[in-house]
């Protein structure tokens, strides 16, 4: 059940009456079940500040992408016999050949790893999960946790190990383009990203982002109303979200960008990239180095909806590791390139 703490300040204050809300498991966490559409956007956004009593104004968030969250039944997912342990998965219509898996519980709500289907099925489990949330959490309340896995993509086997710090460091108020809420608890958490990639018993590099993560919780909305992610690696920076739309705002958009591969990967002297694409899609491809540089980019006019194979070269380029980059001016994917 929800609880909600009510502080009333005669004595030592103006007499203001205000609330801060606790975040529950049966008023926030998932259920199998959910379908909640979204809008996401991929521009910088100022979180604005903490503390208790706040109000924060999103109204203004420039759109990128329309989607839907859904939680489902893990055992009608591709991926179920890979996470016996997890009791709830989670997909988007904007990457529609990725399943989430978690284990939710009274007490946590836990990320036990990804799979993709896609041509290479990759599968990310965490041996030591990550966690996401504990219930109760109120605010000035902070968890923290480490979680790892490993996977191989294409002969590159990488090792993923996470740090989180989170803290309830604000509540108040906040107007998305959507509508505005009242009595919402803001989560910051700080997740440190290290992959350590090898072949074989070759090490080849180590790859380390940062992440602060913005979440307002409403009272009695089982995702976060608003979200927003900044990330840096190397210097490069990016920041992402979403926030709660109402069905007549969705555009959907699932033909775009479906999926990215690489083949061959790792790869010598060419390779060729296959995803799915609208007809007239501009969809620009880039090559970027571990530093951040883009050391390559080209620009194609889709001239038919579906699978997309394009060829690139790599003779101009020394043994390493990068990453390909592709996007249609509104939604990103990427992979990682080894050459040798």
């Amino acid at each position: 059940m929800k609880k909600m703490y009510i502080l009333f300040i005669a004595l030592l204050s103006t007499g203001t009456l205000f609330s801060q809300y606790t975040i529950t498991y049966s008023g926030n966490c998932p259920q199998i079940g959910d379908a909640i559409h979204q809008t996401y956007f991929n521009h910088p956004v100022d979180p604005g500040p903490a503390g208790a009593n706040q109000t924060w104004d999103f109204s203004t968030l420039m759109e990128s992408e329309n989607g839907i969250y859904q939680a489902v039944d893990p055992d009608g997912t591709p991926f179920s016999n890979d996470f016996p342990e997890s009791n709830i998965a989670y997909t988007y219509s904007s990457s529609e050949d990725v399943y989430t898996y978690g284990q939710n519980s009274p007490s946590e709500a836990l990320n036990n790893g990804v799979g993709f289907d896609e041509a290479d099925m990759t599968v990310i489990h965490y041996s030591d999960p990550a966690t996401l949330m504990i219930y109760p959490f109120s605010y000035t309340g902070t968890f923290t946790d480490t979680y790892y896995g490993e996977y191989t993509i294409s002969g590159l086997l990488t090792h993923e190990r996470g740090t989180i710090n989170a803290v309830a460091d604000a509540w108040g108020s906040i107007t998305t383009p959507l509508q505005s809420y009242n009595d919402v608890l803001r989560v910051k958490i700080d997740r440190v990203v290290v992959d350590s990639m090898w072949i074989g018993s070759l090490f080849i590099s180590t790859v380390t982002v940062n992440y602060t993560d913005y979440s307002w919780f409403a009272p009695d909305i089982r995702i976060p109303v608003l979200c927003i992610t900044m990330s840096e690696s190397q210097g490069v920076y990016d920041t992402t979200g979403y926030y709660i739309a109402s069905p007549q705002q969705i555009n959907e958009t699932t033909d775009r960008l479906a999926f990215l591969n690489i083949y061959p990967n790792p790869a010598r002297d060419h390779i060729s990239i296959t995803f799915k694409a609208k007809y007239g899609d501009q969809v620009s491809i880039s090559i970027i180095d571990m530093s951040g540089k883009e050391l390559f980019r080209q620009d194609n006019n889709i001239l038919s909806t579906g699978i997309q194979n394009i060829p690139l070269s790599l003779k101009e380029f020394h043994n390493g590791l990068y990453l390909v980059k592709i996007s249609d001016g509104t939604k990103v994917k990427s992979t990682k390139l080894v050459i040798r």
